[in-house]
């Protein structure tokens, strides 16, 4: 009897130790993310890296060039438009039902984390309309906590370049900041010049291709960032 608990007692462990290294893993994002390709397999994207870090079960991106948080008065719901440069539909919000979609019909596993790394687009091109950014992430993350409640959710933060000011891209992290403190979700700051120095990068692309695209190298860089924050 006591071999028969102790037999099952180890399959239950075992059930335990297996149900726990399940991790399906979802980018969600710009061109920076979006480089990676939908496979996380592209070297010059930072998910690449960072799937070699984490060693997912399974890993997929939904991100797209362009992309942005906020909404134009003209947006509306379109999860088949892919046009990798910026549009009213080229939204965060759209990556969310694209990801709804691909879970509902199978294709996607239920996302045990999901990163978004967005708003670089933003302080760059809608800057008229950065200030609704606080307002349509918190929307944006509610709509993932409602249809994956057991998903861990961590929100980074733009990076510096050389397109606009660092303060600029600490105005899009602090509503960024506080969208996580009160959603209740992880915030990663990558908006420092420890990740990228918008000052180096003016002087001499180092993790950048162009001061907005990262390199591999930098790509790199930002992975091992992300990986010490999770």
């Amino acid at each position: 009897m006591k071999r028969l608990i102790v037999f099952f007692a180890l399959v239950l462990c075992t059930t335990c130790i297996y149900a726990q290294e399940e991790m399906h893993v979802v980018f969600l994002g710009d061109s920076n993310t979006w480089i990676g390709g939908d496979k996380c397999d592209v070297s010059r994207g930072w998910n690449y890296w960072l799937r070699g870090m984490l060693k997912p079960t399974t890993c997929r991106s939904y991100a797209r060039s362009g992309a942005t948080w906020v909404h134009t008065d003209k947006y509306v719901r379109d999860t088949k438009e892919n046009t990798a440069r910026l549009s009213d539909n080229n939204v965060i919000t759209n990556q969310i039902y694209r990801l709804q979609d691909a879970v509902e019909s199978g294709t996607q596993a239920v996302p045990t984390l999901i990163l978004i790394m967005a708003g670089t687009n933003d302080v760059w091109f809608r800057q008229d309309i950065l200030s609704t950014l606080e307002h349509v992430a918190v929307d944006d993350v509610y709509m993932l906590q409602e249809s994956f409640p057991d998903a861990r959710i961590a929100l980074i933060t733009p990076m510096q370049n050389t397109k606009v000011s660092a303060e600029l891209v600490r105005e899009a992290a602090d509503m960024l900041e506080t969208v996580a403190i009160r959603m209740d979700v992880l915030l990663i700051d990558a908006s420092g010049s420890d990740v990228i120095d918008r000052e180096q990068e003016l002087k001499r692309p180092t993790f950048t291709r162009d001061g907005v695209h990262m390199n591999e190298v930098g790509a790199k860089r930002l992975a091992s960032f992300v990986n010490s924050k999770l």
